[in-house]
């Protein structure tokens, strides 16, 4: 039988800019462990600080994660993608990312099965 995956995309702004690779890390593990994944260490990071943008990628136990960041503006620009054999909750995800760092208006949040 062939699993079902969550294809999950959430695309939007921060109000308060994550500072570095260390604090952006701890909170995607956090994300993807409440979803019942587990993250497989270590992540892959790239930051350019001339561009000062933010990548991790994450492999889990089901799937993988990604996060993108771009601080060149306020709001700071993200993508975050997940790909998943789990059951996702985008607005669970998307309370995270608030309390963190504060989201703006307009976020779209898309969920496609596959």
């Amino acid at each position: 039988m062939i699993e079902t995956y969550n294809h999950l995309v959430i695309k939007g702004g921060f109000k308060s800019a994550p500072k570095n690779l260390k604090i952006l890390n701890i909170v995607f593990d956090q994300i993807i462990n409440s979803t019942g994944d587990m993250v497989i260490k270590p992540p892959l990071e790239y930051e350019n600080e001339e561009q000062k943008t933010m990548t991790i990628c994450l492999l889990t136990k089901t799937g993988y994660a990604t996060l993108f960041v771009n601080n060149k503006e306020i709001p700071s620009g993200f993508i975050l993608q997940f790909f998943t054999a789990k059951s996702v909750d985008g607005f669970n995800i998307m309370k995270q990312l608030n309390d963190w760092f504060g989201l703006v208006n307009g976020i779209e949040c898309k969920m496609v099965k596959k």
